[in-house]
Parts: C-alpha cells; structure tokens; sequence
C-alpha cells in the first residue's frame, strides 16, 4: 500500500504527531511526505530514509500578507498535486485543514482520490477569523465529513 502525508514544514521529525503517523504507515507500505517548504534557505539534513520527499511549495512568507499569499499559495499547489499527480492506489492523509480542504475539493472533481483528515486542531476555535469565523466553522465541517476517517488526536 501507498500513503501520502501532506502538510506543511519540511522536516517531519518536529512535528511529534505526524512523526508517529509517518512511522506506523513506514510499516505498512511507502510513505511519501508532501510539504510546503517555509524555510528553503535552510538545509534539512534530518529527513528519514525510510520516506521519499516532495516539497511543492518552497516559500518563506514574510508579514501577514505574505503568510495569507503562502496559504492561497498552498491550497492551490495541493489542488494542482491532488488533480494531476495524485495516485488511485494512494491513501492520502491531510494534515489539517490547510491541505484537506483542497483534497476535498479534488475529491470533487476526481472520485478516485480518497483522503483521511488529521485535525490536529479546530481552525476556526485557533484563529480569529471574523465575520467569517462560522464559514469557516462550516468548511471544515463538509471537509471532515466527506474524509474517508477523521482523526481527532486526544491525550496522548
């Protein structure tokens, strides 16, 4: 079986949750681990052997406007990856709302992508979003039920 684990930030080892994801699914089959790269000045040179990598995104936003550019950035790189290079015998993981919505939006368009979501935290409990708080609230709602899981972490 193949897995794909798509997030942001390159080096999967600092993110404890997706670390234990990326091991247990390393016993299972291949792992690909498909990143934006906020940091591409800087050399990683702590990356797993055991798990192939694909940055799609390399870009260090800078201000506000630029972190808001880098997420549009980002949602239309994971489209463009899901639709054109995504794989049929590929189990997709979503790390946070950030990449799964754009999953499910290609899910939309192609039925064979299928896509787990790892809520790792409620975007719209995390940031204040505004007027469009329950938007946001209702997004990530659709997004979490058309998963094929939905995995909330608890106490570890």
């Amino acid at each position: 079986m193949n897995f794909s684990l798509v997030a942001i930030g390159r080096d999967v080892k600092s993110f404890p949750y997706l670390f234990k994801i990326c091991n247990v699914l390393s016993s299972l089959g291949k792992v690909e681990y498909v990143f934006w790269d906020r940091t591409p000045e800087v050399k990683n040179t702590t990356d797993l052997d055991y798990i192939s990598y694909k940055s799609i995104l390399n870009f260090n936003p800078k201000g506000r406007l630029g972190l808001l550019s880098g997420y549009f950035g980002w949602f239309f790189k994971v489209l463009a990856f899901m639709l054109f290079s995504s794989k049929k015998d590929t189990l997709y993981f979503a790390s946070r709302l950030d990449s799964a919505a754009a999953m499910y939006l290609a899910s939309k368009f192609r039925r064979s992508i299928k896509y787990i979501y790892l809520d790792r935290d409620a975007y719209f409990m995390t940031y204040n979003f505004g007027p469009f708080q329950n938007f946001v609230k209702w997004i990530e709602l659709v997004v979490s039920r058309n998963a094929q899981l939905h995995f909330i972490p608890g106490e570890s």
